[in-house]
């Protein structure tokens, strides 16, 4: 089995859900979406968004089990 490279870009990110969509559940889709959509919004990541990106994330690994240790 072929490993799936690490997207260098925001384009090749986009591609790479787009490709593997079917795999995730609908609850992990929706949040996906969500960061997609505000990443396109704001042209990134950055100060103004940084906290609801953060969030986003958050939910995303809260949904799947998994703990974002606090920095």
């Amino acid at each position: 089995m072929s490993r799936v490279s690490k997207p260098r870009s925001f384009g090749e990110l986009k591609t790479l859900i787009k490709n593997f969509r079917g795999v995730l559940s609908e609850e992990n889709r929706m949040v996906v979406d969500e960061i997609i959509r505000e990443m396109e919004r704001s042209g990134g990541v950055n100060k103004s968004n940084r906290s609801q990106l953060k969030a986003l994330m958050n939910r995303l690994a809260s949904q799947n089990g998994l703990r974002i240790p606090n920095r």
